[in-house]
């Protein structure tokens, strides 16, 4: 039997120097990003005003100062109710000239919540639980034991 004693030459060595420095390059480029906050990120109390058009009469009684609140689909945390103002429900309809008129129904109301939450207003909209909203913007929202399926943020501010 002819047993042959490999080696090692320079295109080992080449090889070697290749892989070593790869896994080094694979490393640097899927390494975790640093994520130090930076000052401008910091959270503050803000005021998170909600508005909804037309929900059940009974969701809007349900819903009380002091509840918390959660956004639907991030899970994001809107804080706590501080205030609720329940008004006629808003509906939009066309009259027989194709024009739009503005109505209530029955058994529905519009409601306007204002949360103390957690979060920082930014040039971009408001950063609320490492996600970002806007004012205008449709959101799910859960308001202590009701859900308010299709509302809006009308207003964003600092709490003085």
């Amino acid at each position: 039997m002819n047993s042959k004693k490999r080696k090692f030459n320079f295109i080992d060595l080449i090889i070697i120097l290749v892989l070593v420095s790869g896994l080094v390059f694979g490393f640097k480029k899927f390494k975790k990003a640093d994520l130090s906050p930076s000052t401008s990120n910091k959270s503050s109390k803000i005021l998170v005003s909600y508005y909804i058009e037309e929900v059940p009469s009974y969701a809007a009684d349900a819903i009380e100062i002091g509840q918390p609140t959660r956004e639907e689909i991030q899970n994001s945390s809107f804080g706590t109710i501080v205030s609720k103002d329940v008004q006629e429900s808003v509906s939009w309809a066309r009259d027989n000239n194709g024009q739009f008129f503005k109505s209530s129904r029955d058994g529905y109301n519009s409601v306007t919540i204002t949360m103390e939450a957690d979060g920082s207003i930014g040039e971009n909209g408001v950063t609320i639980d490492k996600s970002v909203y806007y004012v205008g913007q449709t959101i799910g929202l859960y308001a202590g034991n009701s859900y308010l399926k299709t509302g809006r943020i009308s207003e964003v501010k600092p709490l003085d």
